[in-house]
């Protein structure tokens, strides 16, 4: 947003508060199960070991995807396990989306964190903004907010 690079993290000052007097035009809530792992293989490649970690609670939906990483030679027990619980939670962070569309332009930019405090929605919290899009139609001016877990990084 600043046109460079800024490496110094999230700013996390600046929270946006969505509540019964935002003008809210539409709320959604979507389970995206592409791309969410249930099983992940870490090999390594030296020994043939092999280490296997799994996301249960999304096998038990129903969900069954598995991927195996080829570890450099040489790795520990240790490093095998974090890589595999590493892509399990990396890819469990994509499962649930909230999409907020917002009668307002340029509410707030990516990265913000976002505060969901509606009267009868069960999934209030806290969020942050994976992406945001701003349009203009008929209706006026918007902005379409998918909102994700906070430690979300893309």
């Amino acid at each position: 947003r600043e046109g460079r690079l800024v490496l110094s993290g999230w700013d996390n000052s600046r929270e946006r508060v969505v509540d019964d007097s935002s003008p809210v035009i539409s709320l959604v809530r979507r389970d995206r199960r592409y791309g969410v792992l249930s099983q992940v293989l870490t090999r390594d490649r030296w020994s043939g070991a092999v280490e296997t970690v799994d996301n249960r609670d999304f096998a038990a939906q129903g969900g069954m995807a598995r991927r195996i990483i080829t570890m450099p030679a040489k790795s520990s027990y240790k490093a095998m396990r974090y890589s595999g619980q590493f892509q399990l939670e990396r890819s469990a962070a994509e499962l649930v989306r909230v999409e907020v569309t917002v009668g307002e332009p340029f509410c707030l930019w990516p990265g913000d964190l976002v505060t969901l405090q509606r009267s009868g929605w069960a999934w209030n919290g806290r969020y942050r903004a994976a992406q945001v899009t701003v349009g203009l139609d008929s209706s006026g001016c918007w902005s379409k907010i998918q909102l994700a877990d906070p430690d979300f990084v893309a």
